[in-house]
């Protein structure tokens, strides 16, 4: 889980079955002295962990991607550009402890989306 450290959610709110979780990114974490120095970018499987992390925060269970049908990254997040994010999440319980989920991603206070995804999560024991 990369809460606390490389990210905080500051709010959590429903709309008509949504969840939306207000996030601020930690633009000074170590990952991005890799990815890249001078220049950081929120790798793409931070923004998957993420989502799921928020799940996990939805349903009170553990989760791992059973399958990503769709994961679309539409445009680059800079932490030290656009700090401030918002997850917009939609899970609905299939079976066989599965939960569609359907996520999308945009800088807060815009119009501007930089990640969709559509997967299937499968719930794992608490351990």
């Amino acid at each position: 889980m990369l809460l606390n450290n490389f990210y905080e959610i500051i709010s959590i709110t429903e709309e008509n079955l949504v969840q939306t979780f207000n996030i601020r990114l930690n633009s000074s974490h170590h990952i991005y002295e890799g990815h890249f120095t001078g220049h950081p970018i929120v790798p793409g499987v931070c923004t998957l962990q993420i989502i799921k992390d928020c799940a996990e925060t939805i349903i009170h269970k553990k989760f791992v991607y059973a399958q990503i049908s769709s994961a679309k990254f539409l445009s680059l997040v800079d932490p030290k550009e656009n700090d401030l994010i918002e997850i917009n999440i939609s899970l609905k319980n299939t079976d066989n402890n599965q939960y569609s989920l359907i996520a999308e991603g945009k800088y807060q206070n815009t119009d501007t989306i930089f990640i969709k995804v559509k997967a299937t999560l499968k719930e794992i024991d608490n351990e």
